[in-house]
């Protein structure tokens, strides 16, 4: 199976853009294309647009990866495995999403109901890219019209397998970047669809060593 990768990018995160490139090179399960898609004046849709109609002739299944996101050695690796488990569906992706604030050392959990995010752990199969109806996509929320119009499944599995990093330096579109944010979810309890929790240790617990590159970057404002 040759796989593919997306990467929108707006350019202004040059050190996790670094970071992100790295995380690729470093995948068990090489990559047969990739796509970086930069610029700050076309639309996230444009974007996935671009990128899958760039790659949907060369690879069989396409991953959206974010340029500031973490993903493990095994990253690609693990999805295909439940990919083909899944008896691989159109649009795939893990349906619980965790993130993590560096610069405030808190998590936050959040259970999807009906689908997964662009933005963490989703991918397309090649052929069911021309079944998309992109008039009927928010210029934004990507991920929920992709959904809508192709025949996927997600999974769950308890604990995270990629970490979206919430930071809100260099145009930020999603929620998660304030502080007030994860001390308002704290107050729910763990278990539940969604939470949230500060902890020194739960990033180190979770990725071991690769959380030295998060410490630094929690600490220094100027890095981008």
């Amino acid at each position: 199976m040759k796989i593919g990768i997306i990467i929108p990018t707006n350019g202004k995160r040059p050190h996790l853009f670094e970071r992100c490139v790295f995380y690729i090179d470093r995948q068990t399960v090489k990559t047969d294309a990739k796509v970086f898609l930069s610029g700050t004046g076309t639309t996230l849709k444009e974007k996935y647009r671009q990128g899958l109609e760039t790659l949907k002739s060369e690879v069989d299944l396409i991953f959206f990866m974010e340029d500031d996101d973490y993903y493990p050695a095994n990253y690609i690796e693990k999805m295909l495995e439940m990919y083909e488990w899944a008896d691989e569906p159109q649009v795939f992706g893990i349906a619980e999403t965790w993130f993590y604030h560096p610069e405030f050392r808190a998590y936050w959990y959040y259970k999807n109901q009906e689908h997964n995010s662009c933005a963490f752990s989703m991918c397309i199969r090649a052929d069911a890219v021309d079944k998309i109806n992109w008039n009927m996509i928010d210029d934004v929320i990507v991920d929920a019209g992709l959904w809508r119009q192709l025949e996927g499944q997600t999974v769950e599995l308890g604990k995270p397998l990629c970490i979206g990093i919430k930071h809100g330096r260099g145009n930020c579109l999603a929620g998660g970047h304030v502080k007030w944010f994860y001390e308002e979810k704290s107050k729910l309890n763990k278990g539940s669809e969604q939470f949230a929790e500060f902890s020194d240790t739960w990033l180190r617990d979770t990725i071991g060593d690769d959380a030295d590159f998060y410490d630094e970057f929690g600490k220094d404002r100027s890095l981008v």
